[in-house]
């Protein structure tokens, strides 16, 4: 049992299954995903109803064991119907031109959006929040709005439906990631150790 976010299910987890599957073969394993917040995954591996988790770094307590995963970044995305053939598009013109999909929550990332826009003189247009990255990324398809999203969604993108822009302001929202279980899991759960060793090698993130 994996408990875990959305968007590191549906972008790390799931996209590996098939490299995972194959090292875990000889197991014959079956999964369960399950999509929790933070507190809740902590409580699954705390009462044993989830086996690994994979949280934020600084959100493992320190009850918990835990190895890096490494870590992703937000850019900008817009959609290459309302931007046209320009080869490098400016954050600031695009957030200017066209109309933002971004997240419901009121946490450091809307605040490092809303700064970033006061700073640049901005005129912010969010015209859909959402309460998922998977719902922003459906916005996206729609052709209708610019995005914010994890760069790991990129390659799930649609070839040249939409443009990856950097932005100096997201560079401070980088996510580091953990694999955590509870401690003596590998002495009362047989195989478990197999588990994690190619769980660690399989979800491992680039850093960029």
């Amino acid at each position: 049992v994996i408990a875990a976010h959305l968007v590191e299910i549906n972008w790390i987890f799931a996209p590996r299954l098939n490299t995972l599957i194959k090292k875990l073969g000889k197991l014959d394993l079956a999964f369960q995903l399950h999509n929790l917040t933070t507190k809740n995954i902590i409580d699954q591996i705390n009462d044993n109803s989830a086996h690994f988790a994979i949280l934020r770094e600084d959100a493992v307590p320190t009850t918990l064991n835990s190895v890096s995963l490494g870590e992703y970044g937000y850019s900008l995305f817009a959609p290459i119907e309302k931007i046209g053939n320009t080869k490098r598009p400016n954050w600031k013109s695009i957030m200017n031109m066209i109309p933002l999909a971004t997240m419901v929550s009121e946490g450091q990332f809307s605040q490092a959006l809303e700064k970033a826009a006061k700073e640049n003189e901005i005129n912010l247009d969010v015209r859909l929040r959402c309460s998922s990255f998977e719902t922003a990324a459906a916005a996206l398809r729609s052709g209708e709005y610019a995005v914010i999203l994890p760069d790991i969604h990129e390659s799930n993108l649609e070839a040249g439906m939409a443009k990856k822009i950097s932005a100096p302001f997201l560079k401070n929202q980088r996510r580091k990631l953990a694999l955590a279980w509870k401690p003596k899991l590998f002495d009362v759960k047989a195989r478990s150790k197999e588990v994690f060793t190619a769980l660690k090698s399989v979800l491992k993130l680039k850093y960029s």
